[in-house]
């Protein structure tokens, strides 16, 4: 015991260590959260840790960065958050960078599309995302908003916490459950009342996701002494761990285990005594400065695949926790959104020629609409925002023209002048 003591101290000082001292010439940062999906039958997963939309997929043992994605906003350019969804069999980011809700057809990881950019007119901020029967939930500075497909808001409650991803909405949104300071709370869904309240145990406040396991029943939520598995009337069980940290809880719906972080590594867990089945450290797992916080388990045909956000690297492993890949961080791959602008190859021409157009600054793989007199064509940009095509000129008479690029999902818009000889 005494041995373990002294490896937990000095490996929290060394935590301290790579967490808090600026690296010289480098952006490189901890991964602390993260989503993870299972869309036909491929494990995808995905931060926003980096300031970018990072997304993933496990492919043959390998963990393969499929996209990179920056905010198109001049002001508002670092995403803070992102979540997946399957909406008639396809799949979707919603993502955020607090002003604006985003969201992208992904069912093709390779040629991310982005479809809608929305604001909320009443000036929230979001600071999070989640969702309930695979509806969206944004978690921001004026409460909750519940949202459908298109996106709208559909309902709205004026809950907060003092760590905006420490909240959480059951399927049908009958009861919101939250972490607030040192007590876990159940709260009505419709009438917005606290119906249960427990007692935990918390020395750091930081993110800790809970997990609610809609078939077996009963709320998880690891603090900093123990996981608890709490039922809707107050009452709770509990398992007692070893480190002196707690950090996230996962499932999936009607398992016979979860699975917890604790900083020093992930433990499964039996859900019917509570008692622990393996465990793993993971600080020497990749490249030997890991730190487990973020988890998320995701369903798998060959059975649960377990994605943890272990500080330098991203972990997946498998139902028996033994390591099946990991990724690096690394500097992080920032796209430049270059100046919304529009050019083309001549300035002059005569009816039945041909101009390419060229534009910058708009989405990422953006439908963008290119209109020329009474001429509509559209273009598609590409993940840095550009796009370049070809136009027939019209024939009218001769005189100045406008070409008008804009966004369709974005709405930035810019023109170049024309003229038309003979």
């Amino acid at each position: 015991m005494k041995k373990y003591i002294k490896f937990l101290a000095v490996f929290v000082l060394i935590l301290a260590v790579f967490f808090v001292i600026p690296k010289a010439k480098s952006d490189i940062k901890p991964y602390y959260a993260g989503e993870a999906i299972n869309f036909q039958n491929k494990i995808i997963f995905g931060t926003a840790n980096m300031g970018v939309l990072e997304i993933f997929q496990l492919e043959n043992g390998q963990i393969i960065k499929k996209s990179v994605i920056k905010s198109d906003d001049d002001r508002y350019i670092n995403f803070s958050d992102l979540i997946f969804n399957i909406e008639n069999n396809r799949l979707y980011i919603y993502a955020t960078n607090g002003r604006y809700l985003y969201k992208y057809d992904a069912t093709y990881l390779d040629s991310l599309k982005l479809i809608k950019k929305i604001k909320d007119n009443s000036w929230d901020w979001f600071h999070a995302l989640s969702k309930t029967n695979n509806r969206i939930v944004t978690i921001g500075t004026q409460g909750l908003k519940l949202w459908n497909y298109d996106p709208d808001i559909i309902n709205s409650y004026d809950i907060h916490s003092t760590q905006s991803k420490n909240i959480g909405v059951s399927n049908g949104a009958d009861f919101i459950y939250k972490l607030n300071e040192d007590k876990f709370q159940v709260i009505d869904g419709l009438f917005r009342n606290v119906v249960a309240e427990t007692n935990i145990a918390i020395k750091d406040d930081h993110i800790r996701h809970m997990y609610n396991d809609e078939v077996n029943g009963g709320i998880f939520v690891v603090d900093d002494s123990t996981l608890k598995r709490i039922l809707f009337d107050g009452s709770y069980f509990e398992f007692r761990h070893i480190s002196d940290y707690g950090y996230d809880v996962d499932g999936v719906d009607g398992s016979e285990y979860v699975y917890f972080s604790d900083g020093i590594g992930v433990v499964k867990i039996r859900e019917a005594d509570m008692a622990p089945v393996d465990w793993i450290y993971t600080s020497q797992l990749g490249d030997g400065n890991g730190w487990a916080m973020g988890l998320r388990v995701v369903p798998h045909q060959y059975g649960e695949v377990i994605i943890v956000f272990n500080g330098s690297n991203i972990l997946a492993l498998d139902n028996n926790l033994n390591l099946i890949a990991y990724h690096q961080a690394q500097e992080s791959e920032m796209i430049i959104v270059d100046p919304l602008s529009l050019r083309v190859d001549k300035y002059w021409g005569w009816g039945g020629s041909y101009v390419y157009v060229y534009g910058k600054g708009f989405g990422f793989n953006e439908e963008v609409e290119v209109k020329f007199v009474n001429e509509r064509y559209e273009a598609l940009t590409n993940k840095d925002g550009s796009f370049s095509i070809r136009i027939t000129v019209p024939h009218k008479k001769c005189g100045k023209y406008d070409i008008k690029a804009t966004g369709l999902v974005s709405e930035k818009t810019y023109s170049v002048s024309y003229e038309i000889v003979r």
